[in-house]
């Protein structure tokens, strides 16, 4: 059977060289870009082998996991060092979703929003 090597999830955003800066901001290193017109329209980033993807809308809306239901987000990372990246996600002035929390399943969680407006839940 065919094996399953990796994925990546892939944002509609409405600026995509913006959107690379926000996530270099936090750790993130850019794989490619890909231009039309001058405007880059496609980006990859990557950290400790994660790759997201970003492609530009083209009606300049987003739409959001949390306007079909306000308990999803739209990117889960899993984080072993969870309080140390929180504490780097304070330092670079990013707004904090929900502040960190021990869940009653056991998982510590805390999300933040990316300067589009997803929603990113960090679990450890």
């Amino acid at each position: 059977m065919a094996r399953i090597i990796s994925s990546a999830p892939q944002l509609a955003v409405t600026d995509v060289q913006k959107t690379i800066g926000f996530y270099e901001k936090v750790g993130f290193s850019v794989v490619s870009t890909l231009e039309n017109n001058g405007r880059k329209v496609y980006g990859m980033v990557i950290k400790d082998g994660f790759q997201i993807h970003f492609i530009e809308t083209k009606q300049n809306k987003i739409h959001f996991n949390a306007d079909l239901n306000p308990l999803a987000s739209d990117l889960i990372l899993w984080i072993p060092e969870i309080e140390e990246f929180y504490r780097e996600v304070i330092q670079l002035d990013i707004e904090i979703d929900e502040p960190i929390t021990k869940r009653i399943y056991g998982n510590t969680e805390f999300s933040f929003k990316d300067i589009d407006g997803h929603k990113i839940m960090v679990c450890d």
